[in-house]
């Protein structure tokens, strides 16, 4: 945005600050160059073939600790299944724990109202999380 007199002045605004500063001055047909940063373009690009390469996460990964943490009194995902009171000593004991029951326990116990809501906010969490690895804030 310009405005205020012949020269003109200039709205810069950035994530910071808003100030108003005077363009740099320079002769008529004179060329301004302008430097771009795409650093971040390419981390986000090299994020999203990470991303796109994956074929399996883990529960314990998409749940970390820091995601149990945040959304029960559990410290991680161990904490959590122990917690519920059932055996789970494999993956089949897991499945076998009957789907409302489990979805009670949640409820009850985290912050959220199903066995599904619970999964499907480990996965956003996890889908940003790689894909803003190394990116400013």
């Amino acid at each position: 945005m310009t405005g205020g007199g012949k020269l003109g002045w200039v709205v810069l605004a950035s994530s910071e600050a808003l100030c108003l500063t005077k363009p740099p001055f320079r002769k008529q047909g004179q060329a301004m160059s302008v430097k771009i940063d795409k650093s971040g373009f390419d981390r986000l690009k090299q994020n999203i073939d990470k991303l796109a390469a994956t074929k399996e996460v883990k529960l314990g990964d998409m749940m970390n600790p820091a995601f149990i943490a945040a959304h029960s009194s559990f410290a991680d995902l161990d904490g959590l299944v122990k917690g519920s009171g059932f055996k789970v000593e494999s993956i089949e004991d897991f499945k076998a724990i009957p789907d409302d029951e489990w979805d009670v326990f949640i409820k009850e116990n985290t912050d959220f109202d199903s066995w599904l809501e619970m999964q499907q906010a480990a996965h956003r969490d996890y889908v940003a999380g790689i894909m803003g690895a190394g990116l400013k804030k």
